[in-house]
């Protein structure tokens, strides 16, 4: 693993740490208050100066990003709010929108409110505000690497429709 310029083995790290979350790993929380009550981020540190925030709420999209501390992302003014205040009509996906390092859009419709087959559909579709299931976050040594992963299923269906795994 390469930390503050060096090459470092698992061992080596081992030996000078306490918890390997010191240095990289991953921390799932839940948002307390305000809009965003209720909300499950899973915080990942790589150790070697990326620090970002998966939302596992909102489609296991990647809000808050930073390297170095700095970000490398863009939040809207609401933060991460809840799926509950997701509104379909017109544009008023935007009042509940993030932004972040990566935001879906779709998957059954992307771009402006418009009628499709008698169907009305909002701005961008709701998969943005749909929660995943299946969610895991690890941690593991390969070798002297440490290995981060996050993963779930996050599915667009209706009724009877066929549905959209991305």
């Amino acid at each position: 693993m390469k930390l503050y310029g060096r090459s470092w083995t698992r061992r080596e790290l081992e030996a000078r740490v306490g918890r390997m979350e010191q240095i990289g790993g991953v921390r799932k929380r839940i948002y307390t208050e305000g809009p965003e009550a209720g909300v499950e981020v899973i915080e990942v540190r790589t150790g070697a100066g990326l620090r970002y925030e998966v939302v596992p709420s909102k489609g296991l999209d990647i809000s808050l990003a930073e390297v170095y501390g700095n970000a490398i992302s863009w939040q809207s003014q609401n933060g991460d709010a809840h799926p509950a205040y997701y509104e379909a009509e017109g544009t008023n996906w935007l009042r509940s929108a993030s932004g972040g390092l990566l935001m879906t859009c779709g998957l059954m419709q992307v771009g402006s409110p418009n009628e499709d087959m008698g169907e009305r559909l909002g701005l961008h579709g709701r998969i943005h505000h749909t929660p995943a299931r299946q969610v895991t976050a690890t941690t593991e040594w390969i070798g002297d690497e440490l290995e981060i992963t996050v993963s779930g299923v996050v599915e667009e269906t209706s009724g009877m429709e066929p549905g959209w795994i991305p």
